[in-house]
């Protein structure tokens, strides 16, 4: 993460428990130079940003900035590349994005957007949440900018200088980073066997390269309430695999269970809790015949009421005398011949 935003637009202007930063002075001195008259008690900064430093101010007239200040001589150049495609993709989208209405080697400043961050970096490294990856209205509104953000022109993206790359080149990086990674570490059979059968298979990969962010997350998300509001940081923007601005939505957000009721399997142990605390472990679905259809049969549902578990019956012959009891009939348990150590009839 490079640049995130305060919790709110006045925020960088009120937090009282937030000093100014030692060079104050320089850094009004900079904004003057390009034409920000800032006032000195607003100004904050974030320094957690690896390529920008982040300051957070409120110029005279009322308006809120974010002025980012590269830490690097490199930075600028390829902030270039960033700043490209944004005038380029406003229009197209119903979210804010930065509008960089000031862009040199030593300064990038533009308003403040609306909204506040959904993940946040305290100075000692700990990670605060504030926004609810369960949430369906985040979800949707992330779909319908991601939506439309992949319907934009990958000609028109890729002509503004950001990288390109066909599906089949996103393709082959990830076989030689898979064959690199090997050289290097043990890679356990199991995920590398899921990881070349996800390259081989052409159903899993597009067949078109779009125009993506590359780092859709809280950290670059602003929202207002549930809703997303604006997307910070376009340093990753690129045409290429639109799975990328999927990825982390899809490991972070919790799987909704669904409504419809299991079909009946056979008869399977206690499920372990093993490493998890409380959450069962997965069951093996039931076998499939050679022919694809699955070896079990609806069970219809009975109105008799159900008698108590086995576990709770003291004898097999106990068993046998309530079966009898229910449909008239002699239990297996109560058949000539059968011994009480042989235990009670399998089920299944």
């Amino acid at each position: 993460m490079t640049e995130t935003s305060p919790s709110s637009p006045s925020s960088a202007t009120d937090d009282a428990r937030t000093p100014p930063p030692a060079d104050l002075e320089r850094l009004l001195a900079l904004a003057a130079d390009h034409g920000l008259d800032l006032v000195g008690d607003s100004l904050r900064t974030e320094e957690i940003g690896l390529d920008f430093r982040v300051a957070f101010a409120r110029a005279r007239d009322g308006q809120d900035w974010v002025a980012r200040i590269p830490r690097r001589a490199e930075v600028p150049s390829r902030a270039a590349v960033e700043g490209r495609p944004l005038a380029h993709l406003s229009p197209h989208l119903d979210v804010a994005i930065p509008d960089w209405r000031i862009s040199t080697e030593r300064l990038i400043a533009y308003p403040l957007l609306p909204g506040t961050p959904g993940l946040t970096v305290d100075p000692d490294g700990t990670v605060r949440w504030h926004l609810d990856m369960a949430s369906t209205e985040y979800a949707r509104t992330l779909g319908i900018f991601l939506a439309q953000l992949h319907a934009v022109d990958p000609v028109a993206a890729a002509a503004t200088g950001i990288p390109s790359r066909t599906p089949e080149q996103v393709r082959d990086t990830w076989r030689e980073d898979l064959a690199r990674v090997a050289e290097a570490f043990p890679i356990a059979p199991a995920p590398r066997e899921r990881w070349e059968a996800w390259l081989a298979e052409d159903s899993f990969w597009s067949d078109r390269g779009v125009l993506t962010h590359g780092e859709v997350y809280p950290g670059h998300t602003l929202v207002e309430g549930e809703r997303l509001s604006a997307v910070l940081d376009w340093t990753t923007a690129s045409v290429g695999d639109p799975a990328r601005d999927f990825m982390f939505h899809r490991a972070s957000a919790p799987r909704r269970p669904s409504r419809r009721r299991s079909p009946p399997t056979r008869p399977a142990a206690a499920p372990s809790t093993r490493g998890s605390g409380s959450t069962p472990r997965r069951c093996s679905p039931p076998p499939r015949s050679p022919t694809g259809s699955m070896r079990w049969r609806p069970v219809r549902r009975s109105t008799a009421p159900r008698r108590r578990p086995r576990s709770t019956l003291r004898t097999p012959t106990e068993a046998g005398a309530r079966e009898a009891a229910r449909t008239g009939r002699r239990g297996r348990a109560d058949r000539p011949g059968r011994r009480e150590a042989d235990g009670p009839p399998a089920v299944g």
